[in-house]
């Protein structure tokens, strides 16, 4: 299923204007994060709202902002929570696919290449291949994220961000 997410902000002094211009493929409803889905587009500084359904299509909503800088530091946390909550996929490990693997919650994660998955009755059951000729066991392992960073067009006081994923 083919995601898209357009938005176009307008920058004003200690102000800023948002407009959903295109959303396809995302949940009709999300509830949970800093970014939520409901019936039309809002701005807090909490939590942001995009649209649900197709009601609140090319509504704009604004925020007032106590200065520039912060105005400018909130676009930035808007566009990384979108990306981080709706543009990243977890994904499924995969035998001959690059993971990421630890030895336990204290260690940090390292990139190698799923051989195997043992039983779950093996403590260190993810087998990786550390170089060609060597292999290593870890007890945890996860798929390395899929992150779709967005496009951003700017013009003046008007950045548009796109995001798209297929």
């Amino acid at each position: 299923m083919k995601k898209k997410l357009v938005i176009k902000f307008w920058k004003a002094e200690k102000a800023l204007a948002m407009q959903i211009l295109e959303q396809e493929g995302l949940p009709k409803e999300k509830e949970e994060g800093f970014v939520r889905i409901v019936s039309s587009p809002a701005m807090f500084e909490d939590e942001i709202y995009l649209r649900g359904e197709a009601s609140g299509n090319y509504n704009m909503c604004y925020s007032y902002i106590e200065t520039d800088s912060k105005r400018d530091a909130y676009i930035s946390k808007i566009t990384n929570a979108i990306t981080d909550e709706l543009f990243t996929g977890k994904g499924e490990l995969e035998v001959g696919e690059m993971c990421e693997f630890r030895v336990d919650e204290h260690c940090l994660w390292c990139k190698y290449k799923l051989l195997a998955i043992l039983p779950e009755s093996y403590d260190n059951r993810y087998i990786a291949s550390a170089r060609d000729y060597y292999w290593m066991a870890f007890k945890e392992a996860r798929p390395i994220a899929k992150r779709t960073e967005p496009k951003v067009k700017e013009n003046g006081e008007v950045i548009t961000y796109i995001w798209e994923e297929e």
